[in-house]
């Protein structure tokens, strides 16, 4: 959700693309700098990171705020979302590397789902991205939200999977 292949996103990054998703490039950076930097004040983090993401105001709750931060305040926490974000730039770009090189494409049916007011279906055509990437049917949509597609249209999502997977 909310996302084009990854190694092409990388492949065609650009400045606006670096600059709305400073994250990507941010956390991917050796240890312990992006957590060290994020540990000083992981609230300021999350609220600077969570509200550019978040197109819905409301959307995400006081409540569901304040479980990130407590999260946040451990360092594990940290350090887990940015090995995660430091795999999909290294194995994760290796293994999509070499799927490319021996042609290989996803068989199951796709269903993309973006947010309009996000930026990855402004910097790219994610059907045609990930039909690039499939052999098998691609169908989706955008909906009218940034990149918290479940917080910001719960009934929307929920509605799009249970149409996709009940026909899939």
């Amino acid at each position: 959700m909310d996302i084009a292949p990854t190694l092409t996103m990388y492949r065609q990054t650009n400045r606006e693309f670096a600059t709305k998703y400073i994250w990507w490039f941010f956390l991917i950076q050796a240890a312990p700098l992006p957590e060290h930097l994020i540990g000083l004040d992981p609230q300021y983090y999350l609220e600077v990171i969570l509200s550019g993401l978040n197109k819905t105001p409301g959307a995400i709750a006081p409540e569901a705020l304040s479980e990130y931060v407590r999260c946040f305040c451990c360092t594990s926490t940290i350090h887990g979302g940015c090995e995660d974000m430091r795999a999909s730039a290294d194995i994760g770009l290796e293994m999509d590397e070499a799927d490319d090189r021996a042609g290989n494409k996803i068989v199951a049916p796709v269903h993309a789902l973006w947010g309009a007011k996000n930026s990855v279906g402004q910097l790219w055509d994610v059907l045609a991205t990930w039909r690039a990437k499939a052999s098998s049917t691609v169908t989706g949509r955008s909906l009218d939200c940034g990149h918290f597609l479940q917080e910001e249209r719960p009934e929307e999502t929920f509605g799009e999977l249970q149409q996709f997977f009940s026909t899939a």
